[in-house]
């Protein structure tokens, strides 16, 4: 019996904040499920909200668990004067089968590029034109695109697959990636393991194991990527998954000086839990955002806590590799 791979890209649709509240007017493929469609509008717009009136510059991620699903959300900028508030507030959801969210941050900024060009139907939308020819051409431009870079990935892995290297010595280190919720722990990960299409089981237990491997010289690292979940409801059980590490990586948002503040307690419920210190970063992510904590600060303080220092920003990729390179190096001289 042959097994049917689910589809990555599952669909395209715009919504608007009406009088009845938030309502899909447009959809591709015209099948989706209607309580779905409904569901999806009203969490896309609820991000608006949650933006105090502010447009997002760039797209949001809307996890979606309940329909297996992974939305990448855009924002149109709407102006009509005659509309409540001055602005017609409606959103272009695209929809991934929640398997495949590695690729969605991994391949971000270039979806972004074929998304936002959808700002033109700002005004056919305003007008409540028809654009459901531009959402299933979107919908066919995006899942072609999907489809090569899934092809170009089979290519690039079975082929390095062929290519067999003798290494003079192979290490396996376990790497604790912590920190508060949000600050681009999963995504600078992401940005770490190449392989985006990876069908990826996201638990609900507190963490994500990821696998990578790199070479140092002669010799092969396998890292063991633990991401471990910042929210306070998994705090109980995140001492099991501190023993056994061999180094540790505490990340925060240069742009949420609170998650900087809690760095230290991060630092002391890992150390607590292992009986010792072990190498590792203090990692500022996100240096594609504003600044609100300054990096002498962030310097000083892994200093203090016996850490390398770097800044980084997942969504470019900016010093991500650099921090696994330093890292191998690191313990390679320990062994």
């Amino acid at each position: 019996m042959q097994v049917t791979k689910p589809n990555i890209l599952e669909g395209v649709l715009v919504s608007i904040f009406g009088e009845k509240g938030p309502d899909p007017i447009s959809w591709y493929p015209v099948n989706l499920d209607n309580m779905m469609l409904t569901e999806v509008s009203i969490k896309a717009v609820s991000i608006l909200a949650g933006e105090t009136g502010i447009l997002p510059e760039h797209l949001s991620v809307l996890p979606l668990p309940k329909f297996h699903m992974t939305a990448l959300i855009y924002a149109f900028d709407i102006v009509d004067v005659q509309a409540r508030g001055g602005a017609v507030v409606a959103t272009l959801s695209v929809l991934f089968n929640e398997n495949y969210t590695p690729f969605v941050y991994k391949c971000i900024e270039e979806l972004e590029n074929k998304i936002k060009p959808m700002s033109d139907l700002a005004e056919p939308i305003k007008n409540q034109q028809d654009i459901t020819e531009f959402i299933e051409d979107l919908f066919n431009q995006l899942k072609g695109y999907v489809e090569t870079c899934q092809r170009d990935e089979i290519t690039r892995y079975q082929i390095e697959a062929e290519v067999k290297k003798t290494y003079s010595q192979t290490f396996k280190f376990k790497v604790i990636v912590i920190g508060d919720p949000s600050v681009g722990k999963t995504t600078l990960l992401l940005r770490f393991v190449d392989k985006a299409f990876r069908e990826l089981y996201i638990p609900t237990v507190g963490v994500q194991v990821s696998l990578k491997s790199v070479e140092y010289d002669d010799t092969l690292i396998k890292f063991n990527l633990w991401d471990i979940a910042g929210q306070e409801s998994y705090r109980k059980v995140r001492n099991n998954f501190y023993m056994g590490s061999n180094a540790i990586l505490i990340v925060y948002d240069i742009n949420n000086p609170k998650t900087f503040r809690n760095v230290k307690n991060w630092y002391q419920d890992a150390i607590i839990a292992l009986g010792e210190i072990i190498p590792g970063f203090l990692v500022g992510n996100k240096v594609d955002l504003p600044r609100q904590v300054d990096k002498y600060d962030g310097k000083s303080l892994a200093d203090k806590i016996k850490l390398e220092f770097i800044e980084t920003s997942a969504k470019t990729g900016e010093n991500v590799d650099y921090i696994f390179q330093k890292l191998a190096e690191i313990l390679i001289k320990n062994e």
